[in-house]
């Protein structure tokens, strides 16, 4: 007789936007469970990546800085 398994609810999805360079993790943001990228959540999480360059690397931050979006 084979075995069944018990089925259990799945934890549930977590958006996160991580932004990274060739040293390593800049900022890794997590969304709010249930909520949505909007632009001022956005706006709020780009402010939050120019504070953490400014901290973790400020010889980059004289330097210029390009982003390069990928919506997976």
């Amino acid at each position: 007789m084979p075995k069944k398994f018990r089925i259990v609810p799945s934890v549930g999805k977590h958006m996160a936007t991580d932004f990274w360079d060739d040293d390593g993790i800049i900022l890794i943001d997590w969304l709010e469970p249930g909520t949505t990228i909007n632009s001022t959540a956005y706006v709020v999480t780009l402010r939050s990546l120019c504070r953490a360059i400014q901290k973790k690397w400020p010889g980059k931050w004289a330097k210029s800085v390009l982003l390069q979006h990928d919506n997976a």
